[in-house]
């Protein structure tokens, strides 16, 4: 049975493949090792340590001298506040009427039903207040448990 020309390809396609990893990944060890070169040379010219370099880096975001890859978090969280200052869910801003602010108009029309503070409704032996909203409190349910009624606790 003769062999099949196909197989030589591929083959040689793999070859070529290989090599050509060979070679990224040899330029990748050159350009990490020139970079930790030019870091290691300003660290000694601005007489700095790694443990120094790993306390700054950790002061500025809030930990102890953690090393790694910056958050992405930050980004996530301006990127959202800029989005619902331009509008909700990424829709234009309504425009105000003229001579009335964007603040007094938000306030204005801002309801219950849009996250707005509500006023509460009942109030516990010990101070707790709930708004009648939502889950029923731990303590309210502790004193419904016990055979009183909720009505006795309406404010």
């Amino acid at each position: 049975m003769a062999r099949s020309a196909v197989p030589d390809v591929i083959r040689e396609k793999i070859h070529e493949l290989q090599s050509k990893l060979e070679r990224i990944e040899t330029q990748q060890r050159e350009t990490r090792a020139a970079a930790l070169g030019f870091i290691s040379e300003a660290l000694e010219r601005l007489g700095l340590t790694l443990q120094d370099l790993a306390a700054g880096v950790g002061a500025r975001r809030g930990r102890k001298g953690k090393v790694g890859r910056p958050s992405t978090r930050g980004k996530k969280k301006a990127a959202k506040k800029a989005a619902k200052k331009a509008g909700k869910r990424g829709r234009p801003a309504k425009a105000t009427k003229k001579g009335a602010s964007a603040k007094a108009k938000k306030a204005g029309t801002r309801g219950a039903a849009k996250g707005g503070k509500v006023p509460a409704k009942y109030r516990g032996p010990n101070g707790e207040v709930w708004s009648g909203r939502g889950k029923q409190p731990r303590w309210l349910a502790a004193l419904v448990a016990e055979g009183r009624s909720p009505a006795e606790f309406l404010i």
